[in-house]
């Protein structure tokens, strides 16, 4: 009896690896329309200059155009967002791109310690189907 209760231990033991490769074994990725690759990456230096970099490669001869939206939010009562004032409309960037690479900046001085978190949504146009609206949220202490 106690020798039947080991070997179909070791019988679930290894019936269950062997669904564990087969299950983590899968790719799964992101696919876009008319994207291959979209960032934003945020750092604040030591006297709170907030550098926002966007970063957006489109596949070549497909994409036709890009509208890439960013803004800085300031953490308020650990469960709100506000926005900061950039000194733009609306407090938020907008950025044309007609090449399929592109990769700019822009920057804010922050006025007072805490979590920021830059918003960048990216709509991208293109003939490989509908358009592609990405976002990306870094968040940076300050």
């Amino acid at each position: 009896m106690q020798k039947t209760r080991i070997v179909s231990f070791l019988l679930t033991v290894l019936l269950m690896s062997t669904l564990l490769t087969v299950s983590s074994s899968a790719d799964y990725s992101v696919c876009f329309n008319n994207t291959v690759y979209a960032s934003t990456s945020a750092n604040v230096t030591e006297t709170g200059l907030l550098t926002a970099s966007n970063r957006l490669i489109g596949f070549p001869d497909v994409m036709t155009h890009a509208f890439i939206t960013t803004y800085v939010e300031k953490r308020f009562l650990l469960l709100f967002w506000t926005r900061v004032d950039i000194g733009e409309p609306n407090n938020q960037w907008v950025d044309y791109v007609y090449e399929d690479t592109y990769i700019g900046a822009h920057v804010v001085q922050l006025d007072s310690k805490g979590t920021y978190r830059v918003t960048a949504v990216f709509e991208v146009f293109g003939s490989g189907g509908p358009v592609d609206v990405i976002t990306c949220q870094p968040v940076v202490q300050y």
